[in-house]
């Protein structure tokens, strides 16, 4: 597949025509969406019985910078008579995309309104689709209330982030949230960026490491495959895609493909991709003997360099030694500042790892050009990016 065909079937798979929305510019407003599991009551509440106010069951949960879209009525103003003489009416209507958030009736927003922060009532929902996702037209009606009178029932708060409205992402996330996703894009983007500049030939579009004591450099299929099935390179500021590293794998003898597609099955890479825990994995044997032989190995001459194949199996030199892999099925530490990589992997392996220490245990990280990044650093990457997935992709999208 040609690198346009790539980006084109990436952007495919996470665009959702929502054009309809976009014909004219949104409405942003801070949003109160009710939250039912917090709420100590059915939200049918009227004016009487007191919808606010702190005696009120109900909780809200907030939502800042929200889209409302074709967004009319601010400027329907009329009067009703009421005992009081006259009452100055403002409804109108909105849209709310897929995927974003469910509306209630008896929901509210507020919206900046002749110079003043108004709130504004839900009172009528009704569900349509588009693209076979419900989206939903909402009618509302100003509401005789202060901002401040719903402080004391916010029960979470949230932010939207626009640009992810018709993709896979999620559109609103907590406050919480927002600041973990940032440090774990910032996180990726450093450890990718370093990997694509000590580990990519971009003129033959693979990894490659050098071995500085036989003078040369090899090409790891393994590591290929799991750092371009998983897209590890891919940066998570989605606008750059086109600055992105999409390898390809190198042809390889049919014996050598062979031997590579079962040693990528017993690896530690596949592992990890299949999301095998600790208890679940037999101590296996994987290692790296960097070592040309003819049998099992390729040369790929390029500008009077010469590439050879990494060879998995038995050897002198093991990256993920017995140590470590014996570690990994007990759950045991190293607790050594220079063994950080392996305790997250170990971790990881063994359910511990989530959205609330991950950043911590990769502050400090030291990281050099050297073998040990060549083979560790993609499943950090990997690690990074599934908890980051867990905070961002929308469930069943």
């Amino acid at each position: 597949m040609f690198f346009s065909e790539m980006i084109n079937d990436r952007q495919d798979k996470i665009s959702i025509d929502y054009s309809r929305f976009f014909e004219n510019k949104p409405t942003f407003v801070t949003y109160f969406s009710q939250d039912s599991y917090s709420s100590t009551e059915e939200p049918s509440l009227d004016d009487t019985v007191g919808l606010l106010g702190k005696e009120s069951p109900i909780k809200f949960n907030k939502v800042e910078n929200f889209p409302l879209f074709e967004f009319e009525g601010t400027e329907n103003v009329s009067e009703d008579d009421t005992d009081f003489g006259k009452d100055t009416v403002i409804e109108g209507s909105a849209a709310i995309t897929p995927r974003t958030l469910k509306p209630l009736e008896e929901d509210m927003f507020i919206i900046e309104h002749d110079n003043d922060r108004n709130i504004f009532k839900v009172n009528n929902v009704v569900v349509d689709k588009i693209s076979g996702h419900q989206f939903y037209k909402i009618e509302f009606k100003i509401y005789k209330k202060k901002e401040e009178d719903i402080l004391d029932q916010i029960h979470q708060e949230f932010v939207t982030d626009y640009e992810n409205i018709g993709s896979e992402y999620k559109t609103i996330v907590s406050k919480s949230d927002r600041i973990i996703i940032n440090n774990l894009k910032n996180l990726h983007n450093i450890l990718a960026d370093f990997y694509v500049k000590s580990f990519i030939d971009k003129d033959l579009n693979c990894v490659k490491i050098e071995v500085e004591e036989e003078n040369t450099y090899y090409y790891d299929p393994i590591i290929t495959r799991f750092l371009r099935d998983n897209e590890l390179l891919l940066r998570t500021d989605r606008k750059f895609i086109l600055e992105n590293i999409y390898l390809e794998e190198i042809d390889l003898k049919n014996l050598t493909k062979m031997f590579y597609d079962i040693a990528y099955k017993t690896s530690l890479y596949n592992y990890i991709s299949n999301g095998i825990k600790g208890a679940n994995i037999e101590i296996f044997d994987l290692s790296y003997f960097l070592m040309n032989n003819s049998s099992l190995t390729n040369e790929l001459g390029f500008t009077g360099e010469t590439i050879l194949i990494s060879q998995h199996g038995a050897g002198t030199e093991e990256i993920f030694d017995s140590e470590f892999r014996t570690k990994i099925v007990d759950n045991v530490k190293y607790d050594d500042d220079e063994r950080k990589m392996e305790d997250i992997v170990i971790g990881y392996l063994n359910g511990e790892i989530n959205k609330d220490n991950l950043s911590s245990k990769l502050e400090n990280l030291e990281i050099e050009d050297d073998e040990k990044s060549f083979f560790f650093i993609p499943i950090i990457l990997f690690i990074i990016k599934t908890v980051f997935n867990n905070l961002t992709i929308e469930k069943g999208v």
